[in-house]
């Protein structure tokens, strides 16, 4: 995950602005590469259904290929990898053709049949529909571990990267979005989107250059939280120190999919991240030093000239 990938992964969420400045076109961009690459399906199902599948059809043959005799993919952090990649086939409207057609060389579910752990149970419930007895009670017990880590103010370890995490993990276990237990951590989120967002680098350090992004007073915590959190994301403190783009755009995906796309602060938040592209060219923050570079020197030459 880096600024672009954060930033984007918002805005082509969001009704109102995925077709606005070539979001969507760039967003699909970014998929392609990332599947290809690095075998990485989690940023496809941001994208429409229809993109999704495009996308995912030339990779049929690879994925049928490097599956494992356990079923799953990769070696390591195989669950998750195989909840993402069955996720992804099932929201791009594939899966359940490859399984009428019985093109699997494994049973893909083998390992998630009778386990009793997350990915277990929502590969169950979000992918196969084929409960357990005790599902239910599965359920409620991880349900309950999570809400039992958080804070009393509604965050989870103080940090926006976190708190956006376990918010996720809720809703994939099957939460509902307007569970009276989420409004805490919800609220928690809202409250610390900055309004004037200070750039913290050598070079022009303090500067403003940004406004209504999310964001802990330490950043630096907010890095630590994503090595601790999200290590698949491979974090680079810049992305977290600079700017908070990626709290940014990690807060405004899990708000936006829990049905505050009309917030206020929402709408503010994702406006300012177009306002950076149309004024730095992206959201790196090589982009936004380049950006400030060249007012610096537009300024010595207004000067000199007057």
């Amino acid at each position: 995950m880096r600024c672009s990938t954060a930033a984007i992964q918002a805005l082509v969420l969001h009704p109102q602005y995925r077709n606005k400045d070539g979001i969507l076109t760039e967003a699909v961009n970014i998929a392609q590469h990332m599947v290809r690459k690095t075998f990485d399906f989690t940023f496809v199902r941001n994208l429409p259904p229809d993109s999704a599948r495009e996308i995912i059809t030339p990779e049929i043959p690879r994925i049928l290929k490097t599956q494992r005799s356990s079923g799953m993919w990769k070696i390591e952090d195989v669950r998750r990898i195989s909840y993402d990649v069955l996720s992804t086939l099932q929201y791009s409207g594939i899966l359940a053709e490859l399984l009428n057609a019985s093109c699997f060389r494994h049973d893909p579910f083998q390992s998630f049949r009778e386990e009793k752990d997350y990915y277990a149970f929502v590969v169950r419930r979000n992918i196969m529909g084929d409960m357990l007895n005790e599902d239910a009670s599965l359920q409620r017990e991880l349900i309950a571990n999570i809400l039992s880590k958080r804070n009393e103010y509604g965050d989870w370890n103080g940090t926006v990267i976190s708190t956006s995490n376990h918010l996720a993990m809720l809703v994939e276990l099957g939460i509902a979005s307007d569970d009276s237990r989420l409004r805490k951590s919800v609220d928690w989120l809202l409250s610390v989107c900055i309004e004037d967002v200070p750039r913290f680098a050598k070079k022009f350090p303090g500067v403003v250059v940004a406004h209504h992004m999310f964001s802990t007073e330490s950043r630096e915590a907010e890095f630590q939280s994503a090595k601790e959190e999200k290590s698949e994301w491979n974090p680079c403190g810049g992305c977290y120190r600079h700017l908070p783009m990626i709290q940014t755009g990690f807060a405004l995906k899990v708000l936006i999919r829990l049905g505050y796309e009309n917030d206020e602060k929402v709408i503010a938040a994702c406006d300012n991240l177009l306002e950076l592209r149309r004024t730095y060219g992206g959201w790196c923050d090589s982009n936004i030093r380049n950006g400030l570079l060249a007012q610096q020197k537009a300024e010595r030459q207004r000067s000199r000239s007057n």
